[in-house]
């Protein structure tokens, strides 16, 4: 299982190698964050932060006790 379905995050558009995703950093419900499976990195492009998949994972379960800003639904 991946990151994004283990944080359970919510996937807004699908490429080759690679999915668009809300963050859960900064809360933007846009789908701006880039998760790139071929290379295991994470960007969000509304406000910059990125890393690894571990790190990213690792911030999820820090974070999941807070509400998410987009409550799981599509805007």
């Amino acid at each position: 299982m991946d990151v994004a379905g283990l944080l359970r995050l919510n996937i807004r558009r699908r490429a080759p190698g690679q999915v668009y995703v809300d963050c859960p950093i900064c809360g933007d419900c846009r789908g701006k964050m880039n998760l790139n499976t071929a290379k295991d990195l994470w960007r969000c492009n509304y406000c910059g932060e990125g890393g690894g998949m571990l790190s990213l994972y690792a911030t999820g379960l820090y974070r999941s006790g807070e509400s998410g800003a987009c409550g799981g639904r599509a805007v």
